[in-house]
């Protein structure tokens, strides 16, 4: 427990109140570090331990060292606040550590005979099928494209319409030149002694073939900016791995969305909830003093709220006194994080407003923060159908919506969402209206959105559409499946997205995985690489005991077995499947189609990791749909 706190005193640079510190260093552990010698950090995983400017716990953070890396001593030990500080060297950056915290050693002396080694990994239990790799569309003639140069400057049509996507099928066994196949002799390896390799790493580089070391950048693109990169009077080589181009894939993605909201989407949503709103104010007017003035009243805070969030000036010249005594108290709770509140006009519904904290590129300015508020309220928010009070309400303001004049600007900002991330996978404006209007007439009389008869119509409707595949609102443990569609089945103007991993992952936990009493309640990035292919993440996940919960095995397999029927155009119906279907070849191939490094134990777990951290930055960009 004393380190785990230690630890995170230094994570998090808080300063010791002065009762706590001392310029003393009587009663820390004796040192065991020596300067010249190589040492390695030993904190617990999780934590981290800073390397910092100065000794002590107000130096500056050079950066932070995990569990297991080593260092070389320069200097020290020198006493600093109550702790014995080392000067250390990590390749190009030098810091101090503290060497203990109370009765635990942060670090210590490094015994240079010991290689660090894989675990091995159990075999996998029972059958599991390869996923197969979708073929790739046939143009040009031919499978597999052999670039011919004059052939391509005299052909101008080849400038203006290439290949999309450039069809590429490697040869059935690997052509390339013979490579020597691991242990490698380093004696033989030239520019060893240029990397500054420590002997852990260069064990590495002789067992594997390759070796993985911290860069010390803060941003990855930092690496390729350094003028160092590109001196070619060195006469290395520069090996460009799948993290560089999936890299570029992220910054290009996210700069395009974020280009994309703050010019063009964040403003028809400002004129789709200012009409609407106007719209629902209307409609409200017209029913006061009867039984429907609830659910009209419901639209309206509905998309006062929304307003609110959206464009704060909107809704100061907008918005009544009246309506702004229900509006106000939502939109702070939004704007506080406050977490889990009724939302009083749907009776019995909860809201989890912690959601509504601005992150990943939506933390970058004013705007970007309301549209992210504003869009997660529309996006959650769930007029659920087996209510009848919040089914008349979702009427009010789909009618409102189609009474705006501005549904075609709602239209534009779906269906981009749309080609970006994916479907729509909640009922909507474009699955609810065509019902309404058979049901009650074009227009949407409101005097007939109270009718007891056509409501239970409208209802069972609703109810025969296809439900969300996903489910993003919390329930409590032990909810079963048959629970859920009630739960979730609603009108949201803008719902969450359908995205494949995300269908995948909810197969993989409970009420689909698991039991009462044993349910398998959060899913992993081990889920995702499993599902397309990756057999040593499924190797990890048994080993973790996850493969024991029940279903677990089984569920991965169905879902295997839709991986391998879908095709490059399903892949390639929204940017955000495209990016899945690029992570595939990293996790799902032919080792005979690579060569031998690229198909060792090693290399599997390099290139899970490269497609888990391209994954991650596909859900960072993505996180608000």
């Amino acid at each position: 427990m004393r380190r785990i706190l230690f630890a995170l005193i230094l994570l998090l640079l808080v300063t010791l109140p002065v009762a706590a510190q001392t310029s003393s260093c009587e009663n820390v552990l004796p040192p065991r570090l020596e300067v010249g010698q190589r040492g390695v950090v030993t904190v617990e995983t999780g934590f981290f331990l800073n390397l910092r400017a100065e000794p002590g716990l107000n130096g500056a953070t050079v950066i932070k060292l995990a569990d297991g890396e080593f260092f070389d001593v320069v200097a020290g030990p020198q006493c600093t606040d109550g702790l014995n500080w080392w000067q250390v060297k990590q390749f190009a950056l030098e810091g101090w550590i503290a060497e203990s915290a109370g009765q635990d050693y942060l670090v210590e002396p490094f015994a240079g005979d010991v290689l660090p080694t894989l675990a091995p990994l159990p075999p996998v239990s029972g059958d599991l099928p390869a996923v197969l790799l979708a073929d790739n569309p046939a143009t040009l003639d031919t499978d597999f494209i052999h670039w011919d140069w004059d052939q391509f400057l005299t052909d101008i049509n080849s400038w203006y319409n290439p290949p999309d996507p450039l069809p590429v099928t490697l040869p059935d066994t690997y052509q390339g030149t013979d490579l020597p196949v691991g242990p490698f002799d380093l004696n033989d390896v030239r520019f060893v002694e240029d990397a500054n390799l420590n002997d852990a790493q260069r064990a590495l580089l002789a067992q594997n073939g390759f070796v993985v070391v911290p860069g010390g950048q803060a941003q990855f693109e930092h690496a390729y900016q350094m003028e160092e990169s590109w001196n070619p009077s060195s006469g290395h080589g520069y090996w460009v791995t799948t993290d560089a181009l999936l890299h570029a894939l992220h910054v290009s993605f996210d700069n395009l969305l974020q280009f994309i909201e703050t010019q063009d989407l964040h403003v028809r949503l400002s004129d789709v909830l200012k009409a609407s709103y106007a719209a629902a104010v209307e409609q409200w007017e017209a029913v006061k003093n009867t039984d429907l003035e609830p659910a009209a009243q419901a639209a309206v805070t509905y998309y006062a709220v929304a307003l609110g969030l959206l464009d704060p000036t909107a809704y100061d010249e907008a918005v009544s006194t009246t309506v702004r005594a229900d509006a106000d108290a939502l939109i702070s709770a939004a704007l506080d994080g406050q977490g889990r509140l009724d939302v009083p006009f749907l009776p019995q519904y909860q809201e989890d407003f912690s959601q509504y904290k601005p992150r990943g590129h939506y933390t970058t300015g004013p705007d970007q923060e309301q549209y992210f508020r504003a869009m997660m309220w529309l996006g959650r928010i769930t007029f659920l159908a087996k209510d009848d009070a919040q089914l008349q309400a979702s009427l009010f303001a789909l009618r409102a919506l189609y009474r705006s004049s501005r549904y075609n600007d709602w239209q534009i900002v779906s269906d981009t969402l749309t080609f970006l991330v994916g479907p729509t996978d909640n009922l909507g404006p474009v699955e609810y209206l065509p019902l309404a209007q058979s049901i009650f007439g074009r227009e949407l009389p409101a005097e007939k959105l109270g009718d007891a008869a056509l409501l239970s119509d409208f209802r069972a409707q609703i109810q025969a559409l296809p439900g969300p595949r996903i489910n993003n609102v919390v329930r409590p443990i032990g909810t079963e499946v048959s629970e859920l569609d009630d739960a979730t089945r609603g009108f949201r103007l803008f719902g969450q997205r359908f995205t494949f991993d995300g269908y995948a992952m909810q197969r993989l936990i409970y009420p689909y995985v698991g039991v009462a009493g044993r349910e398998r309640a959060l899913p992993s990035g081990l889920d995702v690489a499993a599902v397309l292919g990756s057999d040593i993440a499924y190797q990890l996940l048994d080993a973790r005991g996850d493969t024991s919960y029940e279903h677990y095995t089984e569920n991965l397999l169905d879902l295997r077995s839709e991986v391998s029927a879908m095709n490059p155009p399903d892949w390639l119906q929204n940017a955000y499947g495209g990016w899945l279907w690029a992570l595939q070849p990293l996790w799902a191939r032919n080792p005979a189609q690579y060569p031998p490094l690229m198909s060792t134990e090693a290399w599997l777990l390099r290139d899970l990791q490269a497609g888990l951290g391209s994954w991650t930055e596909l859900k960072h960009d993505t996180l608000l749909y």
